[in-house]
């Protein structure tokens, strides 16, 4: 085994859930906008909400985003072109 491991490919200061800043259980839309400027994250908050609400959420912190897949997303698409 190599006594001088290397150092990993991404640094962990780049992944907000590895370095601390994020857990594991937090808002895929509120990681996505943590580094981004307040007027970004006040519009991706508010399209997203709008998203949400087309799922049937009150909103973009209570939609299940890890449960999203490819096939909701074309429903949603049919949806709107309707």
């Amino acid at each position: 085994m190599d006594s001088n491991p290397k150092p990993p490919v991404v640094p962990t200061e780049a992944l907000p859930a590895l370095n601390g800043e994020a857990s594991a259980h937090a808002n895929p839309v509120d990681v996505y906008v943590s580094g981004k400027s307040p007027h970004t994250r006040r519009m991706v908050r508010s399209h997203m909400d709008k998203v949400a609400r087309l799922f049937g959420y009150e909103g973009y912190r209570q939609a299940p985003w890890a449960a999203l897949r490819f096939h909701h997303v074309q429903q949603l698409i049919g949806v709107l072109n309707d």
